[in-house]
C-alpha cells in the first residue's frame, strides 16, 4: 500500500473512532509512525485529507447507483440489496454523515458538490421510481409530489440515520446496518402495490414464526440449544431462497453479474445453475445482458439448488451455491469449525 493511500485508511479509521475535531495531521502521521512533514508532502492540510475522503465515498456510492441503473428488471430484492450496501457504504464513512454539517462549513468544496451531487441523485432516483412502476413493484396511481417526498426522505434516512443511532441505540456494525435496513425497507412500504406488500409480508412471517420456535427452545440445554438455532437458522434460510426464487428470476441473474465481476473478460467462463433457474432466466429473454462480453457457456446442473450458482473459470472457481454458503454458515454458528 502506498503512503497516499495509507494515509488515507488511517485518518478514515482515526476519524470514525474520535471524530474530526480531535484528529490532526499529527495524530495521524503518528499513528503511521511516520513524520508530519511525509504526511504533508501528500496532503497539506487535513481539510485536504477528509475532502478526498468525501470524494471516495461519492464516487463508491455513483457505483452502487449506476449498478442499480443498469438491472433490468429491477425488484424487491434489487432494492432491498441497494439499501443494505448504501447503509454499509454510510457506515464504512460514517464520521463524514456524523459530522457531516461541520465538515461542510469547514470545507465549503464538500457543500458545494453535496448540492450538485443530490440534484444529480433526485433524476436517477426518479428513474428508478419509473422503472418499479413499470415492474409493477411501485403503485402507479401517486401523484408526482409524493414521489418527490419520497426521495427527500431517501436524502434524509441516508444522510442522518447515523446521527439517530448515535443518539438513540448505539448499535455497532453490522447490527446497525441490520436494524436501519429494516427501517430503510420499511419505508417503502406504503409506495408498493398489493402484491408487493404481499410478498414482503410473507417473508416478514417466516421470519417471525421461526422466531417463536427460537422462543419454544429457550429452556434447552445451552450446547443443544446452540445448535437448534444453527439448525433452524439454516432452515429458514434455505426456506427464503426458495421463495425469492421461485417469485423473481432475477435473484439468480443478480449473483452471476457480482460473480463475474471477479474474471478477467477476456476469459472463457461455465455457469452451471439449476434447471428450473436456467429456464426461467431463458424464458424471461436473451441470458446476454447477464454475462456482458464475457464469452459463458451455460449448464443445467441438478446438483445445484434453486437460487445457486457455480462459475468455473481458468484459474478460478466460484461457489455461489446455496447448500456450501448454508453449510459454512451452520458451521460458524454451532462452532463446529476451528
Amino acid at each position: 500500500m502506498d503512503t497516499r493511500t495509507n494515509i488515507l485508511k488511517t485518518a478514515l479509521e482515526l476519524y470514525n473512532s474520535q471524530g474530526v475535531n480531535t484528529i490532526t495531521s499529527r495524530h495521524i502521521a503518528a499513528k503511521m509512525g511516520i513524520s508530519p512533514g511525509n504526511l504533508h508532502y501528500h496532503f497539506r492540510q487535513t481539510d485536504e485529507i477528509i475532502k478526498t475522503l468525501y470524494e471516495h465515498l461519492a464516487a463508491d456510492f455513483d457505483v452502487l447507483v449506476s449498478e442499480l441503473e443498469s438491472i433490468h428488471p429491477v425488484s424487491l430484492d434489487t432494492l432491498r440489496d441497494f439499501a443494505v450496501r448504501s447503509l454499509e457504504l454510510a457506515y464504512k464513512y460514517r464520521f463524514i454523515f456524523l459530522h457531516f454539517v461541520e465538515i461542510s462549513l469547514r470545507v465549503p468544496a464538500i457543500r458545494k458538490d453535496y448540492y450538485a451531487l443530490t440534484q444529480r441523485r433526485e433524476k436517477e432516483f426518479f428513474a428508478i421510481f419509473r422503472q418499479l412502476r413499470k415492474e409493477g413493484i411501485f403503485r402507479a396511481d401517486l401523484p408526482e409530489s409524493i414521489w418527490e417526498a419520497l426521495v427527500t426522505q431517501i436524502f434524509i434516512m441516508g444522510d442522518f440515520w447515523l446521527s439517530n443511532n448515535e443518539l438513540t441505540g448505539r448499535l455497532k456494525g453490522s447490527n446497525a446496518i441490520k436494524h436501519y435496513s429494516e427501517i430503510f425497507s420499511g419505508m417503502f412500504y406504503p409506495y408498493l402495490t398489493p402484491a408487493a406488500q404481499a410478498r414482503m409480508e410473507e417473508i416478514r412471517g417466516l421470519i417471525a414464526a421461526a422466531t417463536d420456535k427460537l422462543a419454544e427452545a429457550a429452556n434447552v440445554a445451552p450446547g443443544v440449544l446452540e445448535e437448534n438455532i444453527a439448525t433452524l437458522a439454516v432452515i429458514v434460510a434455505r426456506q427464503i431462497v426458495q421463495r425469492e426464487v421461485a417469485l423473481d428470476g432475477n435473484v439468480v441473474a443478480d449473483l452471476v453479474r457480482r460473480s463475474l465481476t471477479e474474471f478477467p473478460i477476456d476469459q472463457a467462463l461455465r455457469i452451471r445453475v439449476n434447471p428450473m433457474d436456467l429456464a426461467l432466466l431463458t424464458m424471461n429473454g436473451d441470458k446476454a445482458p447477464i454475462t456482458g462480453k464475457y464469452e459463458v457457456s451455460w449448464l443445467a446442473d441438478n446438483r445445484i439448488s434453486r437460487g445457486g450458482v457455480l462459475i468455473e473459470g481458468r484459474d478460478r472457481i466460484i461457489d455461489g451455491r446455496v447448500d456450501t454458503a448454508l453449510e459454512r454458515a451452520y458451521r460458524k454458528m454451532s462452532k463446529h469449525d476451528a
